[in-house]
């Protein structure tokens, strides 16, 4: 978008060639900078170093890649010019080095906001997934732990109460243990197949 930006506005001044070799120049030095910066907020973000101080740092290295951005397309000019390259091309690259340091400084701080954010996201998500496998590891250790205790209880409550005559109470509560045993076994098996499309997933 930048480089497009930058081409739209040489439209009107393509006949000077002093202008195009200008915007050629300060293109081609800005996205050498890109590089050398991508390499060095790549090694701060790996290093775990922090978000505040690593835009301290791009900011220190974009100031010293825009150093070369803005004195190589003054001398470019100047040469397209026919002139000589003196000691005034230094006095007019201040203005392209400072432009070019707050762009590069910009780019940096996009860049590294950009990889935090993708960071904690996916530690937030990681820890969704570990909650989930913990919730769900307790409740099959609940259900394993009650369901002896729970249907032996069950059981002799459905034989007494068919010694004692009470079919119809025995069959209500046959009913309810069935519905019961129902309900967990599917959220036993939906949970087992999130687990397996997780899995999967992650491969």
């Amino acid at each position: 978008m930048y480089t497009g930006g930058i081409f739209v506005s040489m439209l009107p001044r393509l006949q000077y060639e002093e202008v195009i070799a200008y915007n050629l120049a300060f293109l081609a030095g800005m996205f050498a900078a890109s590089f050398v910066l991508r390499v060095v907020c790549r090694r701060m973000f790996s290093g775990a170093v922090g978000l505040p101080r690593a835009m301290f740092k791009a900011a220190l290295w974009s100031g010293v890649c825009a150093v070369p951005c803005g004195i190589i397309p003054e001398w470019a000019e100047a040469v397209a010019r026919g002139g000589s390259s003196n000691w005034m091309v230094l006095v007019r690259a201040w203005g392209p080095i400072v432009y070019g340091a707050v762009v590069l400084t910009a780019w940096s701080g996009l860049y590294l906001g950009i990889k935090h954010y993708q960071f904690f996201e996916a530690e937030r998500e990681r820890a969704r997934q570990t909650e989930a496998l913990a919730r769900s590891a307790r409740l099959q250790a609940l259900q394993l732990q009650l369901h002896p205790h729970f249907l032996f209880n069950t059981l002799n409550a459905i034989s007494t109460l068919i010694v004692e005559g009470r079919s119809a109470a025995a069959n209500h509560m046959l009913g309810q243990v069935a519905a019961f045993l129902r309900v967990t076994l599917d959220d036993s098996s939906r949970g087992s197949l999130a687990g397996r499309r997780r899995v999967r997933g992650r491969h």
